[in-house]
């Protein structure tokens, strides 16, 4: 069950939330830091001990914010944020690295199947056509 809303969880869902909090509570372990009730600090020391991207982060503090209410304990929180967690911010990419990050794609594996309208949308400024060495056709 939800913590928040009271509605089952996923199958997914509980999977993930299974394995960042075996993943928390093992780094817990090896560090000496309780995960019950855990301090920001320990979430803080955690996240630099096992970096991930921010979705991974997002994810695993949700795991750990449903394990702590589903113990009854209040989730950790940020006191530098009202109170609340503090998410990582997702970073933009600069317009004009945009065709460079184009370019270093490859043109075989996985990506080779990928049209340039696939594609296009990553990209500020319209695709240049690619052979199949990877090469522009100038």
């Amino acid at each position: 069950m939800s913590t928040v809303t009271g509605k089952a969880l996923s199958a997914h869902t509980r999977a993930g939330y299974a394995a960042d909090w075996a993943l928390f509570t093992d780094w817990c372990t090896a560090t000496g830091h309780p995960p019950l009730p855990a301090r920001w600090a320990t979430i803080t020391a955690f996240n630099a001990g096992c970096p991930g991207a921010p979705a991974t982060v997002r994810r695993r503090l949700a795991a750990v914010t449903h394990h702590h209410r589903a113990a009854g304990h209040p989730p950790p929180a940020d006191p530098a944020v009202n109170g609340g967690p503090a998410l990582p911010t997702r970073e933009l990419i600069d317009p004009g690295q945009g065709d460079m990050l184009m370019r270093l794609l490859p043109s075989n594996g996985w990506t080779g199947g990928m049209s340039d309208g696939a594609i296009a949308p990553c990209s500020p400024s319209p695709p240049q056509p690619r052979s199949r060495t990877g090469n522009s056709p100038d």
